[in-house]
């Protein structure tokens, strides 16, 4: 038993860097979020589902390299908007976090020891590859020199924002 498709808006604010394999937990009113690593929302068949993420003893076994640079090569940057198109084998969340950062690393370069990193997304509804050619990501705000929001927008409009923090590399 599931909560059905994910149909209608998503939501994920990272709290902490999650270092250990994660753990899902779907939340019902009075439930503690005490130590969790991140917050998320779902809804499936008009129904938010809220959640917490919390690390578990479990180290990671694996990891995945994931490089950014093919998504790069296929971005430009114009009037502080940048733009770009997915290349084979990237999947639309990684395309558009891959994007935020080089928007950030590129209009407000980060000091040594330091990095751009998604601190919270929250889209219309789950990103579709097609939606994605082109996407744009629009700064909104630069908070203090330590955060940031920005619009993502598709072919057919607004899909949702996203929040950096400037946090220790």
């Amino acid at each position: 038993m599931g909560i059905g498709p994910v149909d209608g808006r998503v939501m994920l604010k990272i709290r902490r860097k999650i270092t250990a394999q994660p753990e899902f937990h779907f939340l019902t009113a009075g439930d503690d979020r005490e130590g969790a690593s991140a917050d998320f929302l779902v809804t499936a068949r008009a129904r938010q589902v809220r959640g917490v993420i919390r690390e578990s003893p479990r180290p990671v076994l694996l990891r995945r390299d994931y490089d950014e640079r093919a998504i790069w090569d296929a971005a430009g940057i114009s009037n502080g908007v940048i733009t770009g198109r997915p290349p084979l084998g990237a999947s639309a969340i990684e395309v558009v976090t891959a994007l935020g950062v080089l928007h950030l690393r590129t209009l407000f370069p980060p000091p040594q020891e330091s990095r751009w990193m998604l601190s919270r997304i929250d889209l219309e509804r789950p990103l579709a590859a097609d939606e994605m050619a082109p996407v744009t990501i629009t700064l909104r705000q630069h908070v203090g020199g330590r955060m940031t929001r920005s619009t993502i927008a598709g072919r057919e409009g607004t899909l949702g924002s996203m929040e950096f923090v400037l946090a220790p590399a």
